[in-house]
């Protein structure tokens, strides 16, 4: 069984998410009139949200780090089975896994926009070691999960020989993905 403690690290980042968006969303409902800006936030806001419902999610189903062993869970048949007959998936270790990948594809994506957000570069097609040449220093975890999100995504197996984020280290880089959004809305007052 995972730790309470990770629980709790998750309900105190949501707080935080929700902070910041009252402070810079006002009652969160995005409007065609909305700066570019304003829209950027909305949205990374929105879906750095999917990322904590994700984790939350992926803890209560008691996920398991495999740092070097492949999935140990329910069968592929087993699944699609479920998935045929059009019910719920049984909770376990398949759905704690998709719920923990799409924590870090959402984690890896909202590091992406924020830092289009910091570096005021929202329209860019800039990748993020050219928004910023020295994060894979500055956030080693955030990296992490962007090149596990990227073997994902392009190495055939995926992960399947195991993953190199753990749990702890996906709560640590949302710790640093929450502070990027943090500095930027201190350092752009929304006052007169």
């Amino acid at each position: 069984m995972r730790p309470p403690e990770e629980r709790h690290r998750v309900n105190g980042f949501v707080i935080r998410v929700k902070e910041l968006a009252n402070r810079r969303l006002g009652d969160g409902i995005a409007r065609p009139a909305d700066t570019d800006e304003q829209k950027a936030l909305h949205a990374t806001t929105d879906y750095l949200l999917g990322a904590l419902h994700s984790l939350n999610e992926a803890h209560r189903l008691d996920f398991v780090d495999r740092p070097d062993i492949p999935p140990a869970c329910e069968s592929i048949q087993s699944i699609a089975g479920v998935l045929e007959a059009g019910v719920p998936i049984p909770q376990g270790q398949w759905l704690a896994g998709y719920y923990f990948n799409s924590a870090l594809v959402r984690m890896s994506a909202v590091f992406h926009r924020s830092l289009k957000i910091k570096h005021h570069q929202i329209l860019s097609t800039l990748k993020v070691n050219q928004l910023d040449p020295t994060a894979q220093k500055t956030w080693p975890d955030l990296w992490s999960i962007l090149e596990e999100v990227n073997d994902l995504k392009h190495d055939a197996a995926g992960c399947w020989e195991g993953r190199t984020v753990r749990f702890t280290q996906a709560l640590a880089a949302m710790d640093k993905l929450i502070e990027i959004l943090e500095g930027w809305d201190r350092s752009h007052p929304t006052g007169p």
